[in-house]
């Protein structure tokens, strides 16, 4: 058990396992940045679709008036 924890602990296994962890971070990254992308996208033009129709009730609101 004393020889797995040194092996656990030791400064080039704690690097590859970073290295890991980094590599798997870059992959997860690649996969979803396009879908990202289009949440984001679609959050714009959604804001856009909402403060458009909010004028156009606001515009009829005041000619019923």
């Amino acid at each position: 058990m004393d020889v797995f924890t040194q092996i656990l602990y030791s400064n080039d296994t704690q690097q590859k396992f970073r290295e890991m962890i980094k590599q798997i971070g870059h992959l997860v990254y690649d996969e979803i940045y396009l879908y990202v992308w289009f949440i984001c996208l679609y959050n714009v033009l959604l804001l856009f679709i909402v403060l458009f129709i909010l004028y156009v009730i606001m515009r009829n609101n005041t000619r019923l008036m």
